[in-house]
């Protein structure tokens, strides 16, 4: 915490040295990480507008806001006031001077030539008229275009952006919730991550790009990351014999039941083995917020249950390549 507070406070101190030397032809972006409470989006959003600026992206898990230059002095104390906790903070600048002067002297140079070829067009025959004609509707494209491409970089000079990821902030500890269903209560992120290994005999799927198989041949399915990202397969038996759609419900239950706080909304996929559900949950592990998913796919008499986990943060970067494996369960 201590180390975020350092690093955005001299961040600042850049930015107001910069600004002092007159150099205030800069777009300006901030990126931060927060732990978030329940109102950090709606006071976010409410804090930009009463200074002027406006929400460009509001979803569940990333805000993207656009607010004056002149208020990012006041940001470091918004993003405390705000949240429970500034977890990374970046913020960069790209100088857009020559790109304006740039757009103003080819909007001027355009106009230019563009009035002359309106002077000549009273005294063109028919074959200059078409000419002119063709020429000024370029023209007139062109200046159109470079307008549009200034109005942006102005805005750019007088908005910084402001990026933020949202976390939520990891919830108790779940524990193993009772049910009806044995294969259920064999659920358990702390039991997963102790290595405890089930058979995955008659299921697979590739490798997630970035990660390796640490087992050999004859060991059941699993995948794991440089950084420590785990995965792996294991079958259980589909009794009582039902469909996907009820061992959702049932899965769904057990694990709110339990505790698990869900991270982003879940999914159905398109399996090469068959349709797959996939369902993603936050646990407080080692001091820090872990990122633990399933996908389930039933086949006939076994159900094939696919179980990640990691660290929350760690996840953004394996997410796609992660999905892009799960499609090919078969």
């Amino acid at each position: 915490m201590m180390r975020t507070k350092i690093i955005m406070a001299v961040a600042f101190a850049c930015v107001l040295v910069h600004m002092a030397w007159g150099q205030q032809d800069s777009f300006w972006n901030v990126e931060s990480r927060l732990i978030i409470n329940g109102e950090t989006r709606e006071e976010l959003i409410r804090w930009t507008e009463q200074i002027g600026g406006y929400a460009v992206l509001d979803s569940r898990n990333a805000v993207e806001l656009r607010i004056p230059v002149e208020q990012l002095e006041e940001l470091p104390s918004a993003l405390e006031a705000y949240s429970n906790r500034v977890l990374s903070y970046d913020l960069f600048s790209r100088e857009i001077g020559a790109e304006i002067r740039q757009a103003r002297a080819a909007i001027a140079s355009r106009e230019e030539t563009l009035a002359r070829n309106l002077e000549f067009l009273d005294d063109a025959d028919v074959t200059g008229t078409l000419a002119l004609e063709r020429e000024i509707a370029s023209l007139i494209s062109e200046i159109e275009g470079y307008k549009g491409r200034l109005r942006v970089l102005e805005n750019q000079r007088r908005f910084a952006s402001l990026s933020l990821l949202l976390t939520a902030p990891a919830p108790r500890a779940p524990g193993s919730g009772e049910s009806s269903f044995p294969w259920l209560e064999r659920i358990d992120f702390y039991r997963f991550m102790g290595g405890n290994q089930r058979s995955s005999r008659g299921f697979s799927m590739e490798l997630p790009e970035g990660f390796a198989a640490p087992g050999g041949i004859f060991t059941p399915w699993e995948a794991v990351s440089p950084e420590g990202f785990r995965a792996r397969i294991y079958r259980e038996q589909n009794e009582p014999r039902q469909d996907l759609e009820f061992w959702v419900a049932a899965y769904s239950h057990h694990m709110d039941q339990s505790g698990y706080l869900s991270y982003d909304e879940a999914q159905f996929i398109e399996a090469e083995g068959g349709r797959a559900y996939v369902a993603e949950w936050l646990v407080p592990y080692a001091g820090e917020s872990y990122l633990y998913a399933h996908v389930i796919m039933v086949r006939g008499r076994n159900i094939a249950v696919v179980e990640l986990a990691g660290p929350e943060a760690l996840y953004r970067n394996y997410r796609d390549a992660l999905i892009e494996a799960v499609a090919t369960l078969r």
